[in-house]
């Protein structure tokens, strides 16, 4: 391990500096698989090596997980409703060019999929759900089988999307295992742990002048590298005409949100048709910036502050594993909720380039790949133990080992006391920078 890998993260002063830059260009990536311009709408990779053995004589004995919700539909019904009407009416009118009569075709094929299912979880997140569970048993049965009944503890935000893919995989579990003690929680009381990024959490309200500042300069940069007007000219003979429904820039928008987010549902059907590739580069740089400033560990505008509320789920985690190793009582912790809580994780942790700050804005927008967190991400922190009590920590992004900001002689595997010392160091430091605001 790197000497500059040793260091503990003083954020918002110091960063850990692991040489890490994509394996691709935005553009690079986006030839290779135009679904990947789909930003946080893209697909779960199943296609993971083989996890690590443990070091000899380690078994693993509890697992706490955090998971984003399976593949999803969008997140406004009246979206779905409203680029059908611009789409009818301009048929209507002879206002469709070839192009937009084939999309208009394509549409109607899908919009009965569609029509008021804003913001659920589609059969494919489902099917992910259920796949993910049986992937933590194939990987770490020694959980599942004890002499004893081994007891889950399933939580999620109020989403109806997290809570079904808090069912999936509940499900996915049973079905191996009917035996399993299972608890599922949901509700307004669990949000400030799940998603502190919501009104539930307290310590968002002084932030809000500091997201109103970063959603501008989101916005800024957009119109610096957006021309909605040229996809919609493709769409539509004059282009003035759908005026009624909106700006160009609100329309637009809406026809690519549809394009990044069918590829989450069971259809074929695609709409990358209507953009060049120029412009699906530039719509994914814009949410690279979007995701990196409002998420992550943006150094440039607004010193690391708002991200750190992701301390609230880290003390949960912590707190929780303590407990639960001490009691017994618990042997697996599953959370699910937002892709907004795994990308602060992984800075948290000091995850291989995730805590990297940026210089500029189109430094950020070239780098800071938001597709990486793809429906149904998770983080596992799976818990191993020998005959002389000795306690190994491992974590797992989207089921791959990741390297910890930590020395050890068995990496990927962490002593847990050192493991516990560096996340009470971080959590320290992420309360006090969220305390410190200063807009």
């Amino acid at each position: 391990m790197k000497a500059n890998k040793t260091r503990i993260t003083a954020l918002a002063v110091a960063f850990l500096l692991p040489v890490w830059l994509p394996a691709q260009t935005v553009r690079e990536e986006i030839e290779a698989n135009p679904d990947k311009a789909g930003y946080v709408y893209s697909m779960y990779d199943f296609d993971t090596p083989a996890i690590a053995k443990a070091p000899k004589g380690y078994k693993p004995f509890y697992i706490s997980h955090y998971g984003r919700h399976g593949a999803r539909f969008s997140g406004s019904n009246p979206e779905f409703v409203i680029v059908r009407r611009i789409l009818l009416a301009a048929q209507k009118e002879d206002n469709l060019t070839a192009l937009g009569q084939d999309v208009l075709r394509r549409y109607e094929t899908v919009f009965p999929m569609l029509d008021n299912r804003a913001g659920d979880l589609t059969q494919k997140g489902y099917a992910q759900q259920k796949k993910l569970a049986a992937r933590m048993l194939r990987n770490f049965p020694e959980v599942f089988r004890q002499k004893r009944k081994v007891n889950v503890d399933a939580r999620s935000t109020i989403r109806a999307r997290c809570i079904m893919s808090m069912a999936a995989f509940c499900e996915g579990l049973k079905e191996k295992y009917p035996g399993l003690g299972i608890t599922r929680t949901t509700g307004a009381s669990e949000m400030a742990v799940l998603n502190p990024f919501t009104e539930y959490n307290p310590e968002m309200e002084p932030l809000k002048p500091l997201t109103d500042t970063l959603t501008k300069r989101i916005d800024e940069y957009s119109e610096r590298v957006l021309d909605p007007h040229a996809p919609l000219a493709r769409l539509f003979k004059d282009v003035s005409r759908i005026a009624r429904f909106g700006s160009e820039r609100e329309i637009e928008s809406m026809f690519y949100r549809t394009a990044s987010f069918i590829q989450d549902t069971d259809s074929e059907v695609r709409f990358w048709d209507i953009f060049s590739l120029d412009e699906m580069v530039a719509h994914s740089k814009v949410s690279n910036c979007n995701y990196f400033l409002l998420y992550g560990p943006d150094t440039l505008f607004q010193g690391g502050r708002r991200w750190s509320a992701i301390h609230l789920t880290m003390e949960d985690i912590i707190s929780k594993a303590v407990q639960d190793i001490a009691t017994g009582e618990t042997d697996v912790r599953l959370r699910f909720g937002h892709d907004i809580m795994i990308i602060p994780m992984l800075a948290f942790l000091g995850v291989e380039g995730w805590d990297k700050p940026m210089a500029s804005i189109d430094e950020i927008a070239e780098e800071w790949h938001c597709n990486r967190v793809p429906v149904a991400s998770n983080i596992q922190f799976v818990f191993y133990r020998n005959k002389k009590d000795d306690i190994l920590v491992r974590v797992l992004y989207n089921e791959r080992d990741i390297e910890l900001p930590l020395v050890s002689a068995k990496a990927p595997f962490y002593s847990w006391p050192d493991f516990k010392a560096f996340c009470d160091r971080q959590i320290a430091l992420t309360r006090e920078l969220v305390s410190n605001t200063n807009n």
